[in-house]
């Protein structure tokens, strides 16, 4: 997960993009992780970053795409009231590449 205090070592950071998807020649890797859990390590952090959670399709090399595990339906009710209740924005963006997104900021 990540670290804020690290975050904290550079002052004019404005924005923080985490890739959570790679995929090499025969190897997919996702790398998921709670929202709840990313709502608590974000809550001691500047409120002038902004965090972008990415994450591509799986490419099954057979002409389909498996989607990602950040999807339209990942944002319940319940997840997006607890991260307004904090002060933060949380949304959910599709690029037509097949790249996913999580937006969150103040």
């Amino acid at each position: 997960m990540l670290n804020t205090r690290i975050l904290s070592i550079f002052p004019n950071i404005n924005q923080v993009v985490i890739n959570t998807t790679y995929q090499s020649d025969v190897t997919y890797y996702c790398y998921r992780f709670s929202l709840l859990s990313f709502l608590s390590e974000i809550e001691s952090s500047k409120p002038s970053i902004e965090y972008i959670i990415k994450a591509e399709e799986r490419d099954n090399w057979n002409g389909s795409y498996s989607k990602s595990w950040l999807n339209n339906n990942i944002i319940t009710e319940s997840i997006e009231q607890k991260y307004k209740s904090q002060g933060w924005n949380i949304k959910y963006q599709k690029q037509g590449n097949g790249v996913d997104y999580i937006i969150i900021n103040k």
